[in-house]
């Protein structure tokens, strides 16, 4: 709407073509609405990013990050426990909190739209009230509404409204009728009810107050053009218009205007004359321009490169969205590789700018040579069921009565809320009902060989939502299932560690050979056999996995080598 409105301000409005001016308007807001929905195929092709680095430090194992959890979190895959089920709370959770902050959003925006309607809708209603308790007067093709108010003449519909004195003692002058009546013949009270109609709907976009402004004034152009089209004197008429400035305008006008900033200019149209082959040449010029807006803002300019910078934020959606639609129905943090669609994904992610690919939700496995094989697994022969699963968001915890206030009466813990310290380790100004979550540890204060103290992290229920469901999804194990039963999940979150106290840093090149490595093994396995190797130290980058075969449990580790 900008784009089209500046178009007209520095080319159109400058010019003494006021039909053409009026349909552009006109024209420019109904395109407006509807170009984001047209599909313009890609003529430019994208350019492949190549040089995303899918180096990620794990700073955490789990939500937990004391030393040996590492150790327990794999025990617990051994044990056949999982930590990746989301607990019917934390989908309720999900649910109710999505469900919540999207019924905000909607309730809000139509409480405004309402306020908006009933604003228009009384308006209306006083032109109904001025037509129902007035004379009514019809003549060809309107009517006269006769008022008793000292105003000058407006209208609305095929309604004139008239002081009934003026009226009855001819005291209004025939430019005024003819200019009022060239507002009936032409329809302008539809324009701007069509503009006050997106007003209810687009609130939000100030755009539109400025189109109403430019509709109205070509409108007032319009009149004042056939005016002096049927009396053929601008002199006298211009006149006239000087003079009625010292009347109040009225207050029921939503199609005419008479303020002195609105004739000045009126005045000043009057004199304009353009050339035809000027007139012409904008015009095209105009077109052209709109044109080359509409491809511009058309919902698959997202394909230019030229114009990543205007879609950024729209490819961060659709990204999130192509993840989305991969989950699982049961399973919110299980991405199914047969359900993913890979080339769109790959493409829309290569539009995105270094900031928002750290943002998104994690799936390093776009790079060249490791699309690749996942594209093999993905269409394998085989049967093969991959998933990519999510680090799962800890349940939500409810906080005992007792437990509660056994942590404000105690002097020997510390309190943390949303992973900040409390300074005064004062917790009467919350309730037990503020926190989603908690967590307790152990602690050796300072200077203290024996006595322990207790830390308590406390999460509130926004800070929760922000942290585990808000922010970007981080991977944590990929899982694949064999028509004959086999079975291995790759513990992701271990990739390129030696050892629980050491993380050993690879380059990208190093990181992109160990995943082929780990999508070959896992579209081989059923043709390879593994040695034993509970002896073998591990000092090189890899990835640990539990492979079930069998009904026997085995650790496998994956090197790039």
């Amino acid at each position: 709407m900008s784009s089209l409105l500046v178009i007209y301000h520095f080319a159109l409005a400058k010019i003494d073509s006021f039909k053409f001016n009026r349909y552009y308007l006109l024209a420019s807001l109904a395109f407006s609405l509807i170009i984001p929905t047209f599909q313009i195929p890609s003529f430019i092709p994208v350019s492949a990013q190549v040089n995303h680095q899918i180096d990620r430090i794990v700073d955490q194992i789990s939500y937990n990050s004391k030393e040996g959890r590492q150790n327990e979190i794999i025990m617990a895959h051994v044990e056949g426990e999982s930590n990746l089920e989301v607990s019917e709370t934390t989908k309720t959770v999900i649910s109710s909190k999505q469900f919540g902050k999207n019924s905000i959003h909607i309730i809000g925006y139509s409480l405004i739209s309402l306020f908006f309607l009933v604003v228009l809708l009384f308006k209306m209603n006083k032109f109904k009230r001025l037509v129902n308790q007035n004379p009514n007067i019809k003549d060809y093709g309107f009517t006269y509404v006769l008022i008793e108010e000292k105003t000058s003449p407006f209208v609305f519909l095929h309604y004139l409204f008239v002081n009934a004195e003026s009226y009855h003692s001819n005291q209004i002058e025939n430019e005024i009728l003819t200019h009022e009546l060239t507002h009936i013949r032409q329809n302008h009270s539809i324009d701007i009810l069509f503009v006050e109609l997106l007003k209810v709907i687009f609130w939000f976009n100030p755009v539109l107050w400025f189109y109403k402004k430019a509709i109205q004034l070509n409108h007032e152009f319009l009149a004042d053009k056939a005016v002096n089209n049927t009396y053929q004197n601008r002199e006298s008429y211009q006149m006239l218009l000087l003079s009625k400035l010292t009347n109040s305008s009225n207050a029921y006008a939503m199609s005419s205007a008479s303020t002195f900033g609105i004739t000045k200019r009126r005045l000043q149209m009057m004199n304009e004359s353009t050339k035809i082959s000027k007139a012409l040449s904008i015009k095209s010029l105009t077109i052209i321009s709109s044109l080359f807006a509409f491809l511009v803002f058309s919902s698959s300019s997202q394909h230019l490169d030229t114009l990543s910078s205007l879609s950024g934020s729209s490819s961060v959606e659709a990204y999130e969205k192509l993840i989305t639609e991969a989950l699982g129905e049961n399973t919110p943090f299980t991405l199914v590789l047969n359900k993913l669609d890979l080339e769109n994904l790959r493409t829309t992610y290569n539009k995105l700018n270094d900031t928002e690919k750290e943002e998104v939700s994690e799936f390093p496995f776009l790079e060249a040579e490791v699309f690749e094989k996942l594209k093999e697994l993905q269409h394998n022969e085989k049967g093969i069921n991959l998933k990519f699963n999510f680090k799962n968001p800890p349940a939500t915890k409810t906080i005992n009565e007792e437990v509660w206030q056994y942590w404000k009466n105690s002097k020997n813990i510390s309190l943390e809320i949303d992973d900040q310290p409390l300074a005064h380790k004062n917790l009467d100004s919350y309730d037990k009902t503020d926190f989603s979550f908690y967590e307790i540890e152990e602690v050796k204060p300072e200077g203290t060989s024996n006595d322990s103290e207790f830390l308590i992290k406390l999460t509130t229920h926004k800070h929760y939502e922000e942290k585990f469901f808000s922010s970007k999804k981080t991977l944590h194990t990929i899982s694949s299932e064999y028509k004959n039963g086999d079975a291995i999940e790759v513990l992701y979150f271990t990739k390129n560690s030696t050892n629980q106290d050491q993380k050993v840093s690879s380059s990208g090149n190093n990181d992109k050979e160990l995943l082929i490595k780990l999508f070959e093994g896992l579209l081989n396995h059923e043709n390879k056999s593994y040695p034993d190797s509970k002896d073998f130290q591990i000092k090189k980058p890899h990835i640990s996995s539990i492979l079930r075969k069998n009904n026997e449990i085995s650790m496998i580790n994956i090197f790039k080598d």
